[in-house]
């Protein structure tokens, strides 16, 4: 484990070499579910002298975390459940992703010379402090904040199954067309345009000819996504298939239900409610099913969502893993220590 923690010194009550030993194998333990191959602290060391030296010590510094999300979260009041997995998976993408450089404190971005430098141009394009001070703000949120550290982790890390599953469980309250296909849209109406006709022109093109609704729909939704009862049908078409659509729209999902849900329980003491998941009688594990909805109220939105917990923390899970396995240092078999040079 050369390059982790390469400033610690051995001391009187123990060597830096026995520190790491029992780090190790709490970290076994505690990561089980995230290594699920890696029997022991020996394997587990195998596998850390694979990636990059500071990824090495993150996998030590979130394992307390990873240890109460996936194995001491049942023994926690269920109605507690939902906030402390969502606060700890924020609390670990932080982590992570202060050591990339995605996510910086306030408190040290304020103290930065990047700062100095923007306050700098601000001064010069405004005389009011007021503004000044909420383009400072606006600078640090666009690139270091907390939300944005999410949406880089969403984008990067978490499968793209699950980017498109988590995007569909999130509805807003929407002007939509019942029961009319895309081809039957553009036959009705030549001049439409997917990208910038909206409801209300198509309601005043072709007024009776269609049926108008409200329902609530996934953020990714127009004019042309084939909608009955109140749901859309991707089997018919759907935009999520276009990268750019598809990571618009969890961007917008991460922010306005998981780090909204962060948010409200941090700085409101309000619970988040996911919906239980239900087993039926003789189904495995694997293939639960979320049958409720849960309405509720977010950033001035009324939203639906069908977000269950297990979904949560498996999606989570391999995103998490996949973070630690693009921290492989190329050229490194594993079999040797490596010091994180070049040469390794």
């Amino acid at each position: 484990m050369n390059g982790v923690y390469p400033n610690m010194k051995d001391s009187l009550f123990g060597t830096r070499r026995d520190y790491l030993e029992t780090r190790l194998k709490e970290a076994s333990r505690h990561c089980a579910r995230i290594f699920p191959e890696l029997s022991g602290s020996n394997e587990l060391a195998a596998y850390l002298e694979t990636i990059d030296p500071k990824a090495r010590e993150l996998v030590l510094e979130v394992d307390g975390f990873v240890n109460i999300m996936y194995n001491e979260l049942t023994s926690i009041p269920e109605y507690l459940r939902d906030a402390l997995a969502i606060i700890l998976m924020f609390s670990i993408v932080e982590t992570v992703q202060l050591a990339t450089m995605k996510y910086v404190r306030l408190s040290d971005w304020l103290r930065s010379e990047e700062c100095a430098r923007k306050l700098d141009d601000l001064t010069e394009q405004y005389t009011d402090s007021k503004h000044r001070l909420k383009a400072l703000t606006e600078a640090y949120f666009s690139r270091y904040g907390s939300a944005r550290a999410a949406l880089d982790f969403f984008e990067k890390c978490f499968p793209e199954d699950d980017k498109k599953s988590l995007i569909r469980v999130y509805r807003t309250l929407r002007m939509c067309l019942d029961s009319v296909s895309p081809n039957q849209l553009k036959a009705l109406m030549p001049e439409f345009d997917d990208s910038e006709t909206t409801i209300t022109q198509i309601e005043k093109a072709l007024r009776d000819r269609v049926k108008i609704d409200r329902a609530y729909l996934p953020v990714c939704y127009v004019p042309s996504c084939y909608i009955q009862y109140g749901k859309c049908d991707p089997d018919v078409r759907c935009r999520l298939e276009k990268e750019e659509i598809l990571l618009e729209s969890l961007r917008k999902v991460v922010k306005r239900l998981l780090y909204a849900y962060r948010n409200a329980f941090v700085h409101e003491s309000r619970l988040p409610t996911l919906v239980p998941t239900l087993v039926e009688e003789n189904e495995k594990p694997s293939t639960k099913r979320s049958y409720s909805i849960v309405y509720d109220h977010l950033y001035g939105r009324h939203i639906a969502h069908s977000l269950d917990l297990q979904f949560l923390l498996e999606a989570f899970r391999i995103s998490l893993r996949q973070f630690f396995d693009k921290r492989r240092v190329r050229g490194c078999g594993g079999g040797e220590l490596c010091s994180g040079n070049s040469a390794c």
